[in-house]
């Protein structure tokens, strides 16, 4: 069964080996395979910190004490773009449809002051929408 939840310091291997296995299986995610260098107890480093600001969070999905997809949302550092966020999902194929995506951005969702605010939504046909209207 799939769990959706915040991930956690003691998470840093299991994230890295998770983003290394995504890397490896798309073409879509920013680094190649093999070009993130980051030592188990950096990543732990970096999830504390993302976890100790209020415009920031990683939500992860465990299937039998197994990472296997992932969203997370980086806010901006600045006033101006405190508001606003980065999202990057990655899952792995062997979960690909099987709503993991929907689930995590649910989550995303019930946070009570979540990273940022937008009306936009994309969708597979790579079209935009705010509201009905298209972009």
């Amino acid at each position: 069964m799939v769990t959706i939840r915040e991930i956690r310091a003691d998470d840093a291997a299991t994230f890295l080996n998770l983003l290394a296995r995504v890397a490896e299986e798309t073409q879509f995610m920013l680094l190649e395979p093999g070009e993130r260098q980051i030592t188990v107890e950096d990543q732990r480093q970096k999830i504390r910190t993302i976890l100790s600001k209020d415009n920031q969070t990683i939500f992860v999905a465990e299937n039998d004490n197994d990472l296997i997809g992932y969203l997370a949302a980086i806010g901006g550092d600045f006033k101006r773009n405190r508001h606003r966020a980065h999202i990057v999902i990655g899952i792995l194929q062997a979960f690909i449809d099987q709503k993991i995506g929907t689930k995590l951005f649910t989550e995303f969702r019930k946070m009570d002051e979540p990273p940022c605010r937008s009306s936009f939504r994309t969708y597979r046909d790579g079209s935009q929408r705010k509201g009905n209207k298209a972009l």
